[in-house]
């Protein structure tokens, strides 16, 4: 999977160097996660929110198509999540995930979206409905849990994801909301005394953002 989302990243990155219409515009985005947990394990998971903002460049291919690099500052998490203790012996070592997950989580990451947006409308007219779709990249900063204090050590570096979403852009101005689902587990897999254990914590995060072409 990891190597699936790198490679679909490289090549939307490669395709405006042979197809570049017209001039990149560039801007700013910020907004609100609601995040939480998802994986077969997960039984429930109550979502908290977190702030997003970063930088975007939209690369023209066509008239009603561009790809979409971002950098953004994205916190994720969870408010309260539960796990499903019966996978497990009941003599068993209990999952390094299984406590913090019933509190307050946050994840910081730095991600690094792909995305192809459409627009069906005309470049020049003043409100555009727009659509998007892509992988995403995300580098782990830092990581909190109320009672964990090496709970970073639990987690991978890195996340990859698909993005879907749409949204509205009127001039310079865009709002648009987005669904982040995680491909690959988040948790760090460990040997228990009854045998190997693979992580299964996946992110999950719906995003509501405004936007801001500078040029």
């Amino acid at each position: 999977m990891r190597k699936l989302v790198i490679s679909l990243v490289v090549i939307l990155l490669s395709m405006p160097a042979a197809g570049l219409a017209q001039t990149p515009s560039f801007g700013l985005r910020g907004g609100l996660n609601m995040a939480g947990f998802g994986g077969s394990r997960i039984v429930s998971s109550d979502a908290r929110a977190g702030f997003t903002f970063g930088a975007f460049v939209a690369i023209p291919m066509r008239a009603a198509v561009a790809i979409q690099p971002e950098v953004v500052f994205s916190r994720r998490g969870a408010k309260r999540a539960a796990y499903d203790y019966d996978a497990f012996p009941q003599d068993g070592d209990a999952p390094p995930l299984g406590v913090y997950l019933s509190e307050k989580t946050s994840h910081d990451y730095l991600e690094v979206p792909v995305l192809l947006k459409l627009s069906p409308s005309a470049r020049g007219d003043f409100v555009r409905p727009i659509l998007f779709a892509g992988p995403s990249v995300g580098f782990l900063l830092g990581a909190k849990e109320v009672y964990d204090t090496d709970y970073a050590e639990h987690l991978k570096s890195m996340d990859f994801g698909v993005i879907i979403g749409g949204g509205m852009e009127l001039g310079r101005l865009s709002v648009d909301a987005r669904y982040n689902l995680g491909l690959a587990a988040i948790d760090k897999d460990y040997e228990a005394s009854f045998g190997h254990v693979a992580g299964d914590v996946k992110n999950r995060a719906f995003t509501v953002s405004a936007g801001l072409r500078l040029f």
